[in-house]
């Protein structure tokens, strides 16, 4: 525990910067969520599909702006979401590419004893 007042202040600071950054990183998350599970349905509007883009793009570059995500990952982000979005808009559906984690069965993870 810190002795100085001064880090004492420092310290709750801290903590209303994380609470604050963390709850916004999360909205950012979900924004970019919302914006692919509409990329990858056909029943989406170009109009609805176009203001989550913008969404979810404009918290992005907020977040890079106030220092809460690395410049590069927000760019790098923002180009996966732009494809994204133009591969909807030429018709293409979108499906996402990463491959679902299979659950290791729990008996081949137990190592047994020898007596």
């Amino acid at each position: 525990m810190a002795n100085h007042k001064s880090a004492k202040k420092r310290i709750r600071s801290d903590e209303k910067k994380h609470s604050r950054n963390s709850a916004y990183i999360s909205g950012v998350r979900t924004a970019v969520k919302k914006f692919k599970q509409a990329a990858q349905t056909t029943e989406t509007s170009k109009e609805d599909i176009d203001k989550l883009f913008k969404g979810a793009q404009a918290m992005l570059s907020k977040a890079s702006t106030k220092g809460m995500m690395h410049k590069n990952t927000v760019s790098r982000k923002t180009s996966r979401l732009s494809s994204l979005l133009s591969k909807f808009l030429q018709g293409n559906v979108a499906v996402d590419k990463k491959p679902k984690k299979k659950k290791k069965a729990a008996a081949s993870s137990k190592k047994k004893k020898k007596s």
